[in-house]
């Protein structure tokens, strides 16, 4: 029998491919399964773009609609609140799940429950209060017939609607964690049909901007709902249990996740602040242009989510295992079809968006070319860095991640300001594209090629006990 020298890294990384073969057979068909579930999610995601939006556009007027672009997207840019303990449970599900160790899956799933309900709480009390503490009139320079009192309602609301959903939310990440991904498609798909039934409501009953964030924010709390039923009934160690809180352990999944939530907030700052930037420095119209243009772009991101989505635990769970050679050609296979998808998808969208655009909201919304185009354009290169960013999460390269991206935030900050004060909308756009692509792409692929020659010797996991 051949015997492969591992005192090298070349020597380890055959020994521990020579055992990977199941391991590999089994990940490739939860990314499979994963990317099926995806596509089912992303019809719901579709449904609610071509049809809540526009009953949004048709039964509001043009101020109000700006509002309900702003609001939301303000709440969707804080997605960071839950200090990152979502992803850190992502990988330490994969972890404990990969280790065969049930009680410690039960114990950071319980700790983890309890942390994300302690920081939702005390972020709905500060939200709250900053909310009725701004002068919204003097912020969006609000005509004298509308009434700041709406706009405090309206985010109230919504930000309460928001803080139920982040420790329903915890379901999402620990199926993400199994490799279970594609059973969270069916219930997105419920949050879906349940988000276009209220915004539907909404419209039918003219209930004006207070009716339309409710209809359109509850969609999402019914799902997540849902499968967090599913989860706690379908495996005793997936349902958070007080007696199996602890104190180290939560210290643990909060170490890990400041470096995710500082992630989260420096994209947040970054690019979801996209909308407000056009808000008050170009104006509430504009605003609501950009972002229905910003929606559908998404939409046709959203292709790429079908690929990224099963990505991450199966990167982390060959981290821990070792396959070195399945990272690499999983990487370089997803990084093509990432870019063939993408431009498949958001080129004939740029090309056709005013036909798309007339159909879909009337002559009501009119995004101007060149905003089109910059979104076309961001979209594919955002599409690329996010699954570099996919690959990293696996392997826990996270320091290196977290300096680069609040350096790319406060640059893209800046340079957005500057560039909406100019050229409006497509500034902001534009900004983001030069930042990110100067200051992020280059490194990530460095970083991937670095952290994959030394799988199987420093890419440790993070057992909290």
């Amino acid at each position: 029998m051949d015997e492969t020298d591992q005192s090298t890294s070349e020597g380890r990384s055959v020994a521990l491919d020579t055992v990977a073969e199941p391991f590999e057979k089994h990940r490739n068909r939860r990314i499979r399964l994963g990317t099926l579930g995806a596509g089912l999610s992303r019809v719901g995601g579709l449904l609610v773009t071509l049809i809540a939006i526009p009953w949004a556009v048709d039964g509001l007027s043009e101020l109000d609609f700006g509002l309900w672009i702003t609001i939301t997207a303000f709440f969707s840019m804080m997605s960071f609140v839950d200090g990152g303990m979502g992803n850190a449970l992502i990988n330490l599900v994969a972890e404990h799940t990969a280790a065969n160790d049930r009680r410690q899956l039960n114990r950071s799933i319980s700790s983890a429950y309890a942390g994300v309900a302690v920081a939702a709480l005390f972020g709905f009390s500060v939200v709250a209060s900053a909310i009725r503490a701004v002068d919204w009139k003097t912020f969006f320079d609000l005509p004298s017939e509308v009434s700041s009192a709406i706009v405090v309602s309206a985010s109230t609301v919504a930000a309460f609607l928001f803080f139920v959903q982040m420790p329903l939310g915890l379901a999402w990440k620990i199926q993400q964690g199994l490799q279970a991904s594609h059973r969270n498609a069916l219930f997105s798909l419920l949050s879906s049909l349940s988000t276009i039934a209220g915004t539907a409501l909404a419209w039918y009953c003219q209930a004006g901007l207070l009716g339309f964030l409710v209809g359109f924010g509850c969609g999402p709390v019914v799902g997540h709902l849902a499968n967090t039923i599913y989860v706690w009934l379908a495996n005793s160690s997936h349902r958070p249990a007080w007696k199996s809180v602890s104190l180290k352990e939560l210290r643990c999944i909060l170490k890990l996740g400041g470096m995710f939530w500082g992630l989260q907030l420096g994209f947040a700052i970054a690019f979801q602040s996209d909308i407000v930037i056009v808000s008050k420095f170009v104006g509430l119209r504009e605003a609501g242009e950009f972002g229905v243009a910003q929606r559908l772009f998404l939409m046709a991101g959203g292709v790429t989510s079908l690929i990224l989505t099963p990505l991450w635990p199966a990167f982390r769970d060959a981290a821990i295992r070792g396959h070195y050679t399945w990272i690499q050609a999983a990487f370089s296979k997803n990084l093509c079809i990432i870019i063939v998808a993408s431009l498949s998808a958001t080129i004939p969208l740029a090309v056709c968006f005013g036909k798309i655009n007339l159909y879909w909201t009337g002559s009501k919304i009119q995004p101007s070319s060149a905003t089109v185009y910059a979104l076309c354009m961001w979209t594919s290169i955002m599409a690329v860095g996010q699954l570099m960013s996919t690959v990293l999460n696996g392997l826990q390269e996270l320091k290196s991640q977290l300096s680069l991206t609040f350096v790319m935030a406060a640059v893209n900050i800046l340079l957005s300001i500057a560039l909406a004060s100019r050229y409006g909308a497509c500034g902001v756009t534009i900004a983001s594209i030069v930042t990110y692509s100067l200051i992020m792409l280059g490194p990530y692929y460095l970083m991937i090629r670095r952290a994959g020659r030394t799988v199987g010797e420093d890419t440790k996991p993070v057992m909290c006990s």
